[in-house]
C-alpha cells in the first residue's frame, strides 16, 4: 500500500496544472519469467532523462522537485528500499508523449496452505 500510495501521490503532486491528473493501471503476466507486471502511467510532468538515474537516491528532488516546498526526496528512496525487501523490481521511465510510467515487477509466489478455521 505504501509503494502504490507514494507513486499515486507523486503523480498527483507533479501533475500539469492545466489538466486533471490521469492515471492508467495495467497488469500483465510474463509467463516465461513467472512474474506479474503492474504498470502505472500518468500525464504529469515528465522526469528529465538526466534525472532518471537518481530518482531513487536519498534526498534527490531534481529540478522540478526543488520548486515544490513539499518535496523531500525521500518518497521514491523509501519505495525502492521497501520494494527491494519484498523482491519487487521498480523501474521508472519518461514517456515520449509526456508523463511517466512506473513499472512494478512482482515475482510469482505459490499460494500458502490455508488453515480452515
Amino acid at each position: 500500500m505504501f509503494i502504490l500510495g507514494q507513486i499515486i501521490s507523486n503523480s498527483v503532486k507533479y501533475a500539469e496544472k492545466k489538466s486533471s491528473p490521469f492515471l492508467q493501471f495495467s497488469i500483465n503476466e510474463a509467463s516465461q519469467s513467472e512474474e506479474i507486471i503492474l504498470s502505472i502511467n500518468d500525464n504529469g510532468m515528465s522526469i528529465p532523462i538526466s534525472d532518471l538515474p537518481f530518482v531513487f537516491d536519498k534526498g534527490f528532488t531534481g529540478d522540478t522537485g526543488s520548486y515544490l516546498s513539499r518535496s523531500t526526496g525521500m518518497g521514491l528512496y523509501l519505495v525502492q528500499k521497501m520494494a527491494n525487501d519484498l523482491t519487487i523490481k521498480v523501474e521508472i521511465q519518461t514517456n515520449s508523449y509526456g508523463g511517466t510510467t512506473v513499472t512494478l515487477t512482482f515475482p510469482k509466489v505459490e499460494r500458502p496452505f490455508f488453515r480452515e478455521v
